[in-house]
């Protein structure tokens, strides 16, 4: 038995031969992108040669300034200013912690000798400093919690 198959080649080469027209074309814009490209950074290139010599200059002054301490460099880092946040309240706390030691040990003095008012009040005044003692306790605690909260020690 004899078969006989219709079979056309151009039928099945066309998407092919279609996709590589495309791709002739897409290969011109490529070319001509490329060559803006070039053209676009050799201007730079030539632009820049004449101010690059300003640019030098002026980061040569900055420098300089830096270097005479006439100009300073801040640099804000968050975890920084939480460790600073926590260094000031210890330091207010411990400020609290002699100022209610030392009037503890006023009132003391004033209570022994008999001096007996002025002693209530270095009293008072201690109690004060006491409680502003306990309440940087708390406060360096919570910085604390919240410092492993964010770092992820916690």
């Amino acid at each position: 038995m004899l078969f006989r198959f219709n079979f056309d080649i151009t039928e099945i080469a066309k998407p092919y031969a279609l996709e590589l027209l495309r791709f002739r074309e897409a290969g011109v814009e490529v070319v001509l992108k490329d060559f803006k490209k070039r053209l676009d950074r050799q201007s730079r290139a030539f632009y820049n040669l004449f101010r690059q010599a300003d640019r030098v200059e002026k980061l040569a002054g900055i420098i300089q300034r830096l270097e005479q301490g006439d100009l300073k460099l801040r640099v804000r880092a968050l975890e920084s200013e939480r460790a600073f946040q926590r260094v000031a309240a210890v330091q207010k706390t411990i400020g609290n912690a002699v100022a209610a030691g030392s009037l503890v040990n006023l009132a003391t003095i004033l209570y022994l000798n008999s001096i007996r008012m002025p002693a209530m009040i270095a009293y008072a005044v201690c109690t004060f400093f006491g409680l502003q003692v306990l309440v940087g306790i708390i406060k360096v605690k919570k910085l604390d919690q919240r410092e492993r909260l964010i770092t992820g020690t916690a």
